[in-house]
C-alpha cells in the first residue's frame, strides 16, 4: 500500500502519469480486494519495491470497454486485465516496467489466460510508448468514466498470449 501511495504522491512531480488519487483509486480498500488477485513485483537487491502490477480475470473488465473492441476473442476466464502497473521513481528508465511486462505475460499464461487488456489515459505518452514497445496493440480509444478522474479518453491495448 505504501508504495502504491508514494506513486500517486509522487505524479505531481511527472510531466506525464496515470492521474491516481490514493483513496479513490488505489485505496486501501481497493488493493484489499486485490489481494485474490495475481499481483507481481521487482525488487532490489536490497529488498526495496521496484515496480508492481496487479492482474485480475475478465469478469472485473470495466464496462466502459465495449466487447466489440477487442482483435482476439476469449472467455471472461481467459482474458487478464492489468491494473496499477507502477515503478518507482528511482527505478525508472532501468528496464524495470518491461520486465515486469515480461514477467507479467508469463503469470497471466500460466493461469490460463489467452490475452491481457489494458487502459492507458490518453496523454500519458510514456505509458503508450511502454506497451507498444512490449507488443501490446493499440484497439481503440474510448471514454470510460473513471472513479477519481472523471470522464477522460482512454486507449485500450490487448496482448495475445500464444
Amino acid at each position: 500500500m505504501a508504495f502504491y501511495k508514494e506513486a500517486c504522491d509522487h505524479q505531481h512531480y511527472d510531466q506525464y502519469g496515470p492521474d491516481w488519487t490514493w483513496g479513490v483509486y488505489p485505496s486501501e480498500e481497493s488493493l484489499k480486494q486485490s489481494l485474490n488477485d495475481l499481483f507481481v513485483c521487482a525488487f532490489d537487491e536490497d529488498g526495496s519495491l521496484l515496480g508492481a502490477g496487479i492482474l485480475s480475470k475478465g469478469e472485473d473488465e470495466d464496462p466502459d470497454y465495449p466487447r466489440d473492441a477487442w482483435q482476439i476473442l476469449a472467455a471472461d476466464e481467459q482474458i487478464a486485465i492489468l491494473h496499477l502497473l507502477a515503478v518507482g521513481p528511482n527505478a525508472r528508465g532501468k528496464g524495470v516496467a518491461s520486465g515486469l511486462l515480461r514477467e507479467l505475460k508469463r503469470v497471466a499464461k500460466e493461469h490460463g489466460s489467452k490475452v491481457i487488456h489494458l487502459d492507458v489515459i490518453e496523454g500519458n505518452l510514456p505509458a503508450d510508448a511502454l506497451y507498444q514497445k512490449n507488443g501490446y496493440q493499440l484497439v481503440r480509444q474510448v471514454v470510460i468514466d473513471y472513479e477519481d478522474v472523471g470522464r477522460q479518453k482512454a486507449n485500450l491495448y490487448e496482448l495475445g498470449l500464444d
